[in-house]
């Protein structure tokens, strides 16, 4: 089925856009070239600090993708016949944290270099979400690992601030 490119591939193209947008957007750059859209240039801007540069990145995600959300929200609607009180028919789910958003784009970055340069395909599992197909082999395990990595870079600096001072 065409579902997976025409989607999952826009889906984490999109995010991978995005994730470099706000890179260029923070001006970290010192040469006058931009650079390219690669995850090593994601991996190096993560690792450039003791977790602040990512830090930074993950609020600055979570501003752009709240500000893409507001702009595509529906108008409020009018009063509903119902009565003003209605439930939603499912919970409603807390908003994303920037570090989520974060995992999210840079396993969107990964997801595309495998698909550019490895011969992976997108694909769909109906239960885990977005995946890769390599080797015709479904690999819809990438989220935890990236979000182990984010929050590992996230908690270099905030394990040092909660560690116990010893006094001598």
């Amino acid at each position: 089925t065409a579902y997976p490119e025409e989607v999952v591939d826009r889906k984490c193209r999109t995010e991978a856009a995005r994730l470099h947008r706000v890179l260029d957007a923070l001006g970290e750059r010192r040469d006058a070239e931009p650079a390219a859209p690669t995850l090593a240039r994601v991996i190096d801007h993560l690792t450039a600090s003791d977790g602040e540069a990512a830090e930074h990145l993950a609020d600055r995600i979570a501003a752009e993708v709240a500000v893409e959300e507001a702009a595509s929200a529906p108008p409020a609607p009018g009063p509903e016949p119902w009565g003003a009180d209605a439930i939603p028919l499912f919970p409603l789910q807390p908003p994303r944290t920037g570090r989520e958003l974060l995992a999210d784009h840079v396993t969107a970055m990964v997801c595309c270099a495998a698909v550019d340069t490895a011969g992976a395909l997108p694909g769909l599992d109906w239960l885990d979400g977005p995946s890769l197909l390599i080797d015709d082999v479904r690999r819809s395990d990438l989220a935890s690992p990236v979000l182990t990595l984010v929050e590992d870079l996230l908690g270099r600096e905030l394990e040092l601030a909660d560690s116990p001072v010893l006094d001598a």
